[in-house]
């Protein structure tokens, strides 16, 4: 048979040849981002949980505060609250969508400003 004259022409055997090597190389491409995505899945909640030196240097921060852990329970139970804000002068509670201050530091009187004895 001639390869003009019907059947399988010589255009159609070079598709087949060529379409091959584009499967593969499809079959390969999703197979590799199939891969990276459940690398990916599996890699956020690791960066998520992870312990970055910034979060340590909070958690430092933490351990020093100046109302200790009595206290502040004192205060939650009292207000009725679960969480306070606590800076490094007032602790605030949340109400009507606002921090209000429940509690104000007192400082010594050498490091308040204006009293206490000049040395």
């Amino acid at each position: 048979m001639h390869a003009l004259s019907g059947g399988i022409g010589w255009w159609r055997a070079e598709y087949r040849l060529t379409e091959a090597p584009m499967g593969k190389i499809a079959a390969s491409v999703k197979w590799v981002l199939v891969m990276l995505g459940f690398l990916l899945v599996l890699w956020l909640p690791l960066v998520v949980c992870m312990d970055y030196p910034e979060a340590k240097e909070e958690k430092g921060h933490a351990d020093a505060l100046w109302v200790d852990r009595t206290e502040r329970l004192r205060l939650a139970r009292y207000h009725g609250t679960q969480a306070l804000k606590i800076t490094d002068e007032v602790v605030y509670i949340w109400r009507d969508s606002k921090w209000v201050s429940v509690l104000k530091r007192k400082l010594p009187d050498r490091l308040v400003p204006g009293t206490g004895s000049s040395a």
